[in-house]
């Protein structure tokens, strides 16, 4: 996809409780604590934020395929993220596209 603003974030909302896919739930089985973004460019930079603006981490998206795991959504300080609302920037690196997608963490 060469739009950004098609970029979704999966499951969203993330629940802890929301039971994994195979079950009716939400999350991915066997991996609780994994977020997927859907529809990016080939390359892409996603920064995710907390809701007061505070960096969480970088993820560097450069397999050339529409989709991007954040597989244990742990901060650059190695810690979970805790319940709330995240920001993700994500910038296409050949477009310089940009576009701001907004999910939320239930623990």
């Amino acid at each position: 996809v060469n739009d950004v603003t098609k970029v979704r974030i999966v499951p969203n909302p993330y629940q802890v409780q929301g039971g994994e896919i195979g079950s009716g739930g939400y999350n991915y089985t066997g991996q609780p604590n994994k977020l997927q973004f859907v529809n990016l460019p080939a390359q892409a930079v996603i920064h995710i934020f907390t809701i007061t603006g505070d960096l969480i981490t970088r993820l560097d998206h450069t397999s050339g395929s529409g989709d991007e795991s954040w597989d244990l959504m742990i901060s650059d300080n190695n810690q979970f993220l805790v319940s709330g609302i995240y920001f993700a920037h994500i910038e296409d690196s050949t477009s310089g596209q940009k576009h701001i997608e907004r999910f939320i963490v239930v623990r």
